[in-house]
């Protein structure tokens, strides 16, 4: 993978990290043996990503979960960043 490349997935992890943050969605990087999950519990949105996994697959699950937690809305600006990264790394 090219260091651009890479470097763009990294800064967009941290990105949805402080968006989540500032949502009360928690994100649990685990070394599980799927790609992860998301639940709800009290009022909170909980978010598992594979830590074995590299940034652009872990991106590509999250926006999935967080797409299926109704939470798509909040992180359509980043959602795009990512189609456009993953649009030059081809």
């Amino acid at each position: 993978m090219d260091k651009k490349v890479a470097a763009a997935y990294s800064n967009l992890m941290k990105s949805i990290k402080i968006k989540c943050a500032e949502h009360n969605i928690t994100l649990i990087f685990d070394k599980l043996e799927n790609e992860g999950g998301s639940c709800k519990y009290k009022d909170k949105t909980y978010i598992f990503l594979n830590k074995i996994h590299d940034d652009a697959a872990k991106l590509l699950f999250f926006f999935n979960e967080i797409d299926s937690a109704g939470y798509s809305d909040i992180f359509a600006d980043l959602k795009e960043s990512f189609a456009h990264i993953n649009a030059s790394a081809k």
